[in-house]
């Protein structure tokens, strides 16, 4: 299992450098070029960045963007789509504990260091687990939506029955399932179109 985990030097550009991405035309690769002109990120240490996004799986290995790059930029989806990408890119993490992304930092920093093999002080690591600090704050990794049920107003039915019998009665719940989202929005309109067409 693969444990050579991306980093950059620009570890705090993280934050810029994804917004950057989400707001600027998709380019046909991401090269140093696109870096420096399209996205702002000029300095040396920068064009590190861009393995950052080929450990996510954003762009192949010719720097091509693909299907996650695209998804990412739909601000309804990209905290989920990047929750995503990080727990495949530190997979080797994950399976040691499938809730990695929780951990506190100094939990974090020892996972890092007994997976890879290297020392506590070793630069590259420290720069790992940067990198890792700051995208974990980008993203969301809990989307499972439970199926809720939402109370409906419920008025008995009466159904006459044979003449001498009594009346029994019927109420109905109305069970929904609601979609994965952190877009408001989204259940704004939902709801609103529940109450205009069920209530």
């Amino acid at each position: 299992m693969d444990t050579n985990f991306p980093y950059t030097q620009s570890y705090k550009k993280i934050p810029e450098f994804f917004q950057a991405v989400q707001n600027a035309a998709i380019p046909d690769k991401v090269t140093q070029k696109v870096l420096g002109d399209t996205f702002g990120f000029k300095g040396t240490n920068d064009r590190t960045l861009i393995g950052v996004l080929k450990g996510l799986g954003f762009i192949d290995a010719a720097g091509v963007p693909t299907s996650k790059y695209s998804d990412y930029k739909i601000p309804s989806k990209a905290k989920i789509i990047l929750g995503e990408s990080i727990k495949n890119c530190y997979e080797a993490l994950y399976q040691k504990n499938e809730k990695f992304h929780t951990l506190s930092e100094e939990e974090i920093k020892g996972l890092f260091a007994s997976t890879t093999g290297k020392d506590a002080g070793n630069k590259a690591l420290n720069q790992m687990i940067k990198t890792f600090l700051e995208l974990r704050g980008l993203a969301v990794f809990d989307t499972v939506q439970k199926i809720e049920d939402v109370p409906m107003k419920q008025e008995p039915v009466s159904i006459p029955t044979s003449k001498g019998g009594k009346d029994f009665v019927l109420t109905h719940t109305i069970v929904l399932n609601l979609p994965a989202s952190t877009d408001q929005k989204v259940y704004d309109t939902l709801f609103k179109s529940i109450k205009e067409n069920l209530l």
